[in-house]
C-alpha cells in the first residue's frame, strides 16, 4: 500500500473512476489507482 503525499498549493485531489487524480489549473498532475492507496496526506493549501 501507498501514501499519496500532496504538497503543491492549489492542487485539488479527486477521485474518478476508481483513480486518485491530483489536478491544479486543468492540468493532471499525477493519478493513482484507489486500491493501492492506504492514506492521503495533503499539506499547505490543498483541496
Amino acid at each position: 500500500m501507498y501514501v499519496l503525499h500532496v504538497v503543491k498549493p492549489g492542487a485539488k485531489v479527486r477521485v474518478r473512476k476508481g483513480r486518485f487524480l491530483v489536478e491544479k489549473d486543468g492540468e493532471v498532475l499525477a493519478t493513482a489507482p484507489k486500491n493501492q492507496v492506504e492514506r492521503v496526506v495533503l499539506l499547505g493549501s490543498v483541496s
